[in-house]
């Protein structure tokens, strides 16, 4: 009997999908742990974090 081969994938995020729903770990994560964002959203969302924490130091 032979053994079968493990091969890894990496990611492409659902590629094949073109039909617009995002990649299949995302739709079916059960607990909604998983999302696609861009790198606007990113940007924007440290840029907020970074903003807030100087203002916490100049309020001590």
């Amino acid at each position: 009997m032979a053994k079968a081969k493990l091969v890894a994938n990496k990611c492409d995020l659902c590629a094949e999908r073109t039909n617009g729903v995002g990649p299949a770990c995302i739709q079916m994560c059960p607990t909604d742990a998983l999302r696609l964002v861009d790198s606007n959203q990113i940007e924007s969302s440290i840029e907020k974090k970074r903003l807030q924490s100087a203002l916490g130091l100049v309020n001590l």
